[in-house]
């Protein structure tokens, strides 16, 4: 059990939850067997006015009231359970300490003083619309948000391109939702070179599953077809022999085993997952392709921004007590905010002198014996020039600030 799942259980340790989706099952069913009744007494009576039998005025006379019965009874096993609902709402409620008053870290201001960070966000938003595959909509929220009159031609003409790609990669995704891999295998192949420079496996995985659609088909798609499956093996399985052995020896294994899979050691080579699973490494390495993360810059913001409001909260307060400051106002947070892995994306320098943090404006730089400190520790070192010489205060090389390279993570 995960940590978020661990932690919904917590907050709903105060009611009976069983109790809860039983009464909300008897009232749905409750509910329907009304509206049956309902429904029922309106045939019956519609048959008797059309036949124009006799008590057909009385039961006409009657419907009303059976109708606000039924609707009286629906009323009241809703009234018991929004009871219910109710409480649960106020035991999560009270496992809340903190108000979450966004009012408190909202700045009207914190676009409003430069064009430059508004036409950055409606950018990200744009490629996060092209990302998702909704073309028509981006190029209409650019139009709208004047990206394309405040873009050189050049900027424009990438957008297309990467437009183009991503056209390209959603066209292939939906041949694989199809459980055909013919346009990835295709462009596979005429990306291997650059697949392999970022160590990607997806040229064998595509080759893998293609193997496993052969051999075992797809229900409701293809049969499968043993001597097909053994051909193509024998003329593209050798190209992986050296990173991928053991897969390949499992894969000719199953042979063995294609009548009865689901009693032997390979059943798991047949489940559908692998179908999503090569989706999501598709997506993935094409986007590496392209120097973009798999996950969309907007999302992974929005996430990153969500799980720390809590902490920005509380800072806000703060600062406003000690110092009058808005905590959008400096270029750093005084605080740390716990990230994923998968959300880290810039390599941080601590320098080895001063202890500070590398940033733009105290870069790190490299001096000639390869020991690497912030640009004012190199000042501090020279004494306030660039072209004293000083030694270096891990090892006996001596330098001048002026020699020192300026360093990318």
């Amino acid at each position: 059990m995960n940590k978020q799942t661990t932690k919904q259980m917590e907050l709903l340790s105060d009611f009976d939850k069983s109790q809860l989706v039983d009464k909300q099952g008897t009232t749905a069913s409750t509910t329907l067997n009304h509206i049956d009744g309902i429904l029922a007494e309106l045939v019956r009576v519609r048959g008797l006015v059309s036949l124009d039998e006799s008590g057909s005025e009385a039961a006409l006379q009657s419907l009303p009231l059976f109708l606000k019965r039924g609707q009286a009874a629906s009323l009241e096993s809703h009234k018991s359970l929004h009871s219910s609902a109710s409480k649960v709402a106020k035991a999560v409620e009270k496992r809340f300490k903190q108000d979450a008053n966004l009012d408190l870290i909202w700045n009207p201001r914190a676009l409003s003083t430069t064009t430059t960070k508004e036409h950055t966000l409606n950018k990200a938003i744009e490629q996060h619309l092209i990302r998702e595959g909704r073309f028509s909509l981006a190029a209409r929220f650019a139009h709208e948000a004047q990206l394309s009159s405040s873009s050189s031609q050049t900027t424009e003409s990438s957008d297309d391109a990467l437009n183009a790609k991503f056209n390209d990669m959603f066209s292939i995704l939906s041949h694989i939702k199809q459980f055909n891999l013919d346009p990835a295998i295709n462009w596979v192949n005429s990306h291997s070179t650059q697949l392999a420079h970022i160590d990607s496996t997806l040229e064998f995985s595509v080759t893998r599953l293609q193997f496993l659609k052969l051999l075992f088909g797809v229900a409701g798609v293809s049969s499968g077809d043993r001597n097909a499956a053994l051909q193509y093996a024998q003329l593209k399985f050798n190209a992986f022999k050296d990173q991928h052995m053991k897969e390949i020896q499992k894969l000719m294994c199953c042979l063995l085993y294609t009548s009865k899979i689901n009693q032997s050691p390979y059943k798991a080579l047949t489940e559908t997952t692998a179908w999503s699973d090569l989706s999501h490494q598709f997506t993935r390495d094409f986007c590496l392709l392209l120097s973009l993360p798999a996950e969309s810059p907007l999302h992974t913001c929005i996430s990153v921004g969500v799980n720390a409001l809590p902490t920005i909260i509380k800072m806000s307060s703060i600062l406003k007590e000690q110092s009058g400051l808005e905590w959008s106002s400096t270029g750093e947070l005084p605080v740390e905010i716990p990230l994923l892995d998968r959300q880290r994306f810039h390599s941080v320098f601590a320098c080895p002198v001063s202890k500070e943090l590398g940033t733009k404006e105290n870069p790190p730089m490299m001096m000639v014996c390869g020991h690497v400190v912030c640009n004012e520790s190199l000042k501090r070192l020279g004494k306030g020039s660039m072209t004293n010489k000083f030694k270096c205060p891990y090892c006996p090389s001596e330098g001048k600030g002026e020699q020192a390279i300026l360093i990318h993570f």
